[in-house]
């Protein structure tokens, strides 16, 4: 399995997620806005005059603070990848971390059914 995608693939599924978020903005305005049904009943020039630089001043606001959480991000954490396996766990490790015994720690490890309470 692939875990990092192609560049080509991410720009595409963003802009088709782009697309799909603005027709329902503006489908929901449309719905629940009164302002739109004003403009709306002037004539479409006018709708299209309003909404559409509207809905792009939006998508670039969102576009701008989603790059700049990510770079926050990437500055306060590093090039952390929350995808990668953790290491292994031994039973030292175990005896160190919990008050249980090694036998009791083997006992669970190889048990088919752990009953908890």
């Amino acid at each position: 399995m692939k875990r990092k995608k192609e560049k080509k693939k991410r720009v595409f599924e963003h802009l088709i997620s782009g697309v799909m978020w603005l027709i329902i903005f503006t489908f929901i305005g449309v719905l629940f806005t009164s302002m739109f049904d004003f403009i709306i009943v002037i004539n479409n020039r006018a709708f299209l005059q309003f909404a559409l630089p509207l809905t792009a001043i939006f998508i670039m606001f969102i576009t701008t603070l989603s790059y700049g959480w990510g770079l926050y991000n990437k500055k306060r954490f590093g090039t952390l990848n929350r995808r990668s396996m953790p290491d292994e766990v031994t039973l030292e490790d175990l005896e160190e971390r919990t008050d249980e015994r090694r036998g009791t720690l083997t006992q669970l490890q190889t048990q088919e059914w752990v009953e908890i309470g």
